[in-house]
């Protein structure tokens, strides 16, 4: 059984105030006489759930179709991590949820149960973030992908500084653990082994792009 993780894209949803707005729109109807229905898109590369490439933090990175489709695909686990509002995630909460079976090449989903509040300002502001020693974490146990059930694994924007960098993004990105964002549905899976598909659309250059994530039970 496939496990949907994604949410529809859908005219206003629901993302940071610097993207521009998404607009689905119908173009062409058939009781009006024309051959097709038809809907024109209006998104960022990362609206919705999405997974971000290395070159959205760091130029000269690589770019989501620069990737093979057999990148987003493959073995993985769902780590349960509630947290509560503006809490930190660190290694030790990695640590203690994952219980041994994170295994390296794994894409790693974490289920904060943040997705509940999506829709309501406060998966924009206040939202759990990771720390620096969390990405360490990911790194050590050669996790190639990250999940989350949030806006990012950064600090929400309204308690970044204005020249804060996106330190949890670079250091994941940077070393070729690619980003997830925005997941939905993930409680139940959580502390289960599964097989995740996150892939993403093949946009030419692209810093991100929507993606439509799936996964199923492996054990």
């Amino acid at each position: 059984m496939l496990f949907d993780l994604s949410h529809t894209i859908a005219t206003g949803m629901m993302q940071v105030a610097s993207l521009a707005p998404v607009e689905v729109c119908q173009v062409s109807f058939l009781t009006q006489g024309a051959r097709t229905n038809s809907q024109s898109l209006r998104l960022s590369g990362h609206s919705g759930t999405h997974v971000d490439a290395p070159v959205h933090v760091i130029d000269g990175l690589a770019s989501i179709d620069s990737f093979a489709p057999d990148r987003f695909v493959g073995p993985g686990v769902v780590l349960p991590l509630a947290k509560g509002a503006r809490g930190s995630i660190d290694a030790a909460d990695l640590e203690a949820a994952s219980r041994g079976l994170v295994r390296a090449g794994d894409m790693v989903l974490l289920h904060t149960g943040w997705d509940a509040y999506y829709g309501q300002q406060a998966y924009l502001d206040d939202y759990p973030s990771l720390t620096l020693d969390a990405a360490d974490w990911l790194l050590d146990h050669g996790v190639r992908l990250l999940g989350l059930d949030l806006l990012s694994p950064d600090l929400p924007p309204v308690r970044r500084a204005p020249d804060a960098q996106l330190v949890v993004h670079q250091r994941l990105l940077g070393n070729d653990v690619l980003i997830a964002e925005n997941l939905t549905g993930l409680a139940p899976l959580a502390g289960r082994r599964v097989r995740v598909s996150a892939l993403p659309i093949k946009v030419a250059a692209g810093d991100g792009a929507p993606a439509r994530i799936t996964a199923e039970l492996a054990e």
